[in-house]
């Protein structure tokens, strides 16, 4: 379960921002269950890896990311 403010829609297929080595990398993922706030992923993700919250609209695949 990832928070919905993580998943975004592009071409009616959800994706997500991941974290790998401080670079953002797009993921498509496929949703399962949702609830108002959690959104089941079924597959794309692997446990454990960081998911990034609200991503900017400006932000996109390769870009260098910090954390706060």
């Amino acid at each position: 379960m990832i928070s919905e403010n993580a998943v975004f829609q592009q071409e009616g297929k959800a994706y997500v921002l991941v974290n790998e080595n401080n670079i953002a990398v797009l993921r498509e993922i496929q949703k399962g269950i949702e609830s108002k706030k959690q959104i089941e992923v079924i597959t794309g993700l692997q446990e454990g890896e960081e998911v990034i919250l609200s991503p900017d609209v400006k932000m996109e695949s390769g870009v260098g990311i910090k954390k706060q």
